[in-house]
């Protein structure tokens, strides 16, 4: 009940006046009807004193003897006739000599009344009065005593009493308006508590509804209706307030949103922790790196939710000192990618309550690193070779080979094959670095590629024939032109033609064919020569990479044929491709746009 009455303010109210009103007039009541009851009492003891004394003035020639008990109990029922009271007299012993209630044969029965409280008040020279329960009559009745004196002592002592039926009749009387006037009081406290709750829940119960719909997302919500007492001042300050939190709750969703966006966007990996290590935040970047949704990670210890030991160390030592640290970390996810990790310490009000993670991949600058490093190897031994045998040619023939007619011309013909084999490299190289830098960009034209082929076919038929390798051309009959660099891409056709009649077998083939799709137009060279090894595919662009080093050299190959070959046709917008049986031959093709 006390909770159904809690629940809201307006029965809170209800209650509490209520309550406030009965406990009012029962408290008000009580203290009311003691105090009229002890009026009454005391206004009927006045009254029966003064009876006494009118019956002690009449009585003054009598002693209160034993012999006068007869005569006492007489007038005993005399004067309770007339007062419609029970008169006692009582003699100085205590001995009841008359009673009004009592017959004569029944006095001599009564009891000692020495030890009654009125008695023992007038014994000591006072009235006195006392309420006893008579279990006869089962009433309370109300004794009065006065002494009755001669010479100025007690010879005996005249009591009065009367049954307090009529007294507790009126005092009920009394309690039962009371009653009436509390369930009339309760009844318009309840209006009044009705009233007064209804007035002062309803704005309260507006202002309850706002903030709910504030809670709920609801910014526009707003306090109508304003009075000019407390409750107004109360509803525009919650407007103020409100209007505050929309918009301070607009600049963080524009700042969350931008802050999102732009770590969304972000190339580079991000993830964020708390002072627990736990994650908190990660971007689309580095749930691409370890293939784990935030979702999944979100609310989980870092090494639990990525598994890697060395970036838990650095985010842990960050957390540790507060200080910025970097590190190079290797992740395979599935592939090894090389990553800079700096860690910065998230603080706040002078604490460390975090750290942010940004992972910015340097596996292409490795790349790079270790590429030009093989290359300047590359270049160096590709080098240094040529320029061996040559001072070896040279130093033999200053040392006394140029007197001898039948050995000279050899050493100089040694001289002049590894010049010519330096100039191919150097001229292989400046054309590579021109194609990568872009300084050498293709000028683009609507061209057919299999006239391309057929010019550069034509300008290695004799190559081929003295190879004894036959060259088969098949072309579509509509094939779509494509948009290229005719020198470049006859370039490229060369060197396919050149590595596919050095590397073929005695009485090979090599097949020339063009297909499309209608978006765009490849080329394949197939050989039927020694074929390339499965584990060597993936590198057979790269410069300086050769399968059979030894015969490739003995052939007069740089190396960078097939290099120079993609970066052509990567700057043309297309691609390239291998496929290869080993012992079987090869097939080396290219993908080149169809112009529009």
């Amino acid at each position: 009940m006390i909770r159904w009455f809690a629940k809201k303010f307006s029965r809170k109210l209800i209650l509490s006046f209520c309550s406030t009103i009965i406990l009012a007039m029962a408290l008000t009541g009580f203290l009311l009807t003691n105090a009229f009851r002890n009026q009454l009492i005391h206004e009927v003891t006045n009254s029966l004193y003064t009876q006494a004394r009118l019956i002690s003035s009449e009585l003054k020639d009598l002693s209160f003897s034993a012999n006068e008990s007869r005569r006492l109990h007489e007038l005993a029922h005399q004067y309770g006739k007339a007062s419609k009271s029970r008169i006692t007299f009582i003699d100085a012993g205590g001995r009841v000599l008359g009673d009004s209630e009592l017959s004569f044969a029944e006095i001599a029965g009564v009891e000692n009344h020495k030890d009654r409280l009125e008695v023992q008040s007038v014994l000591q020279g006072q009235q006195g009065y006392a309420i006893r329960h008579s279990h006869t009559v089962g009433h309370d009745f109300l004794y009065a005593a006065i002494p009755h004196l001669k010479d100025g002592r007690v010879i005996g002592i005249i009591r009065m009493a009367i049954p307090l039926t009529q007294v507790y009749d009126k005092i009920g009387h009394v309690r039962r308006t009371t009653a009436l006037i509390t369930l009339a009081m309760m009844m318009l406290s309840v209006g009044i508590a009705l009233w007064l709750s209804r007035s002062l829940s309803a704005p309260v119960r507006e202002m309850s509804e706002v903030a709910n719909r504030l809670a709920d997302g609801d910014y526009e919500a707003r306090l109508r209706n304003l009075s000019s007492d407390e409750h107004g001042q109360l509803g525009n300050t919650l407007n103020m307030l409100v209007e505050r939190v929309r918009t301070t709750i607009d600049e963080i969703a524009r700042d969350k949103s931008q802050l999102s966006a732009i770590l969304s966007n972000m190339v580079e990996a991000v993830v964020a922790v708390d002072a627990q290590c736990r994650v908190l935040f990660t971007n689309v970047s580095l749930s691409r790196l370890f293939g784990s949704s935030p979702e999944e990670v979100c609310g989980r210890p870092f090494l639990e939710a990525f598994r890697n030991n060395q970036l838990d160390d650095l985010i842990r030592s960050v957390l540790k000192n507060c200080v910025e640290q970097s590190s190079e970390v290797i992740i395979f996810a599935p592939d090894e990618h090389i990553f800079q990790a700096h860690a910065a310490p998230l603080i706040q009000d002078g604490k460390c309550t975090g750290a942010l993670v940004v992972f910015h991949e340097i596996t292409r600058i490795r790349e790079l690193e270790q590429m030009r490093k093989d290359f300047v190897a590359n270049v160096s031994h590709e080098l240094r070779t040529p320029l061996a045998s040559v001072a070896a040619s040279a130093e033999t023939l200053l040392s006394g080979a140029l007197e001898d007619p039948e050995h000279r011309l050899e050493f100089v013909q040694a001289i002049q094959q590894d010049a010519t084999r330096l100039t191919m490299l150097v001229d292989d190289l400046l054309n590579l670095s021109a194609i990568e830098s872009g300084k050498q960009p293709p000028r683009l034209k609507p061209l057919s590629l299999m006239e391309i082929a057929k010019e550069s076919i034509e300008a290695v038929k004799k190559v081929a024939a003295r190879s004894n390798v036959k060259i088969e051309v098949e072309s579509p009959a509509h094939l779509p032109l494509v948009k290229l660099d005719k020198e470049q891409i006859k370039q490229v056709f060369m060197n396919l033609l050149d590595n596919a009649i050095k590397f073929n077998k005695e009485k090979g083939t090599v097949r020339v064919w063009a297909a499309t799709d209608g978006r765009s137009v490849t080329i394949s060279v197939q050989d039927t020569g020694i074929g390339i090894p499965s584990k060597d595919l993936p590198r057979i662009y790269e410069r300086f990479y050769r399968v059979d080093k030894a015969r490739s050299r003995e052939l007069g190959g740089t190396g960078l044929g097939l290099s120079i070959v993609k970066h052509i046709i990567e700057a043309h917008g297309g691609s390239v491709g291998v496929e290869s049986i080993e012992g079987q031959g090869s097939t080396f093709y290219f993908k080149l746009p169809v112009h529009s």
